[in-house]
């Protein structure tokens, strides 16, 4: 095995470990803010993959239904759909118990699984990479495909306005305040109801963003895809720790690269791979990585 076949891979495995950390910091974000694990979160993924699948074939919106219109439209709506989904379903068992909340959750996750074979049906359904980033680039120590660089880039760019957001501005403050003590923030004067309501949304946002920029890498769509996805994202979670932003980039990372690799060395324990990382991690360290509780 030589540098020039195992790099390829490492790549690939960076530019999915950036999805993998962008629907994980989905998870995260909902986790920190309502200290609600949403069983649904793999659900909201495969819904909008499907919707941007629809967008895409059926509607025929110009200047809408192209790749470019769903990476932008899709995660607006799932988001919104989050936010109605907090509102009804969700806040009314935040002082609940949390079996509750996880039956809940789990309970839309079937909800929504079911719906999308009822819509779309169960055969698999192809997701095409956009014509513009069809291609390969030479980076002169490897050809590497366009579209896997322009996700790499975009998601790069995603992280880095996310922190900004959450450091930098008077939301993100108030959020990363409401983490860390909500009755404390609502006696500033704060609306936490409406806070933890738009952080919802915006977790189930970053799953859209992550479910379209994933789509044409798969290749193709099934109802049951937002299963494995989910499970992978909370190794990635437990690996990097709970409510840690870092946590959620740099598990997804190690996971993206970890699978690749062992993809190349040997398929049938490329799966296994990651649970055992997770196991050895939490061994050393309980909370993860960079976990706080």
């Amino acid at each position: 095995m030589t540098t020039s076949m195992i790099l390829p891979q490492v790549v690939n495995g960076i530019c999915w470990g950036m999805i993998l950390g962008l629907i994980a910091l989905g998870l995260n974000i909902i986790f920190g803010m309502l200290n609600v694990i949403n069983f649904a979160h793999g659900a909201f993924y495969a819904l909008s993959a499907y919707l941007a699948f629809s967008l895409v074939n059926y509607l025929h919106i110009p200047g809408v239904s192209t790749f470019w219109g769903s990476l932008i439209i899709v995660p607006i709506i799932i988001g919104v759909f989050g936010i109605f989904i907090e509102k009804v379903l969700v806040r009314p068992l935040l002082s609940e118990k949390h079996e509750y909340q996880l039956l809940l959750t789990f309970a839309v996750l079937l909800i929504l699984q079911e719906g999308i074979a009822i819509v779309w049906g169960t055969v698999a359904r192809p997701f095409n990479c956009p014509i513009s980033l069809i291609g390969i680039v030479d980076l002169k120590f490897m050809v590497y495909p366009i579209y896997r660089l322009f996700v790499l880039a975009l998601t790069g760019i995603i992280f880095a306005a996310l922190w900004y957001f959450l450091n930098k501005t008077n939301f993100g403050s108030i959020l990363r305040g409401g983490i860390e003590d909500g009755d404390m923030m609502r006696c500033l004067g704060i609306n936490i109801t409406l806070v933890r309501n738009l952080t919802f949304g915006l977790g189930i946002a970053l799953v859209g963003v992550g479910a379209v920029l994933s789509a044409p890498i798969t290749g193709s769509l099934n109802p049951q895809m937002g299963m494995t996805y989910l499970i992978t994202c909370f190794v990635i979670i437990s690996l990097g720790g709970l409510g840690s932003f870092k946590g959620a980039i740099i598990g997804g990372i190690l996971i993206g690269v970890l699978k690749s690799v062992m993809i190349f060395i040997e398929p049938k324990a490329s799966e296994l791979s990651m649970f055992i990382l997770m196991a050895c991690v939490l061994t050393l360290r309980p909370r993860g990585l960079f976990g706080k509780r």
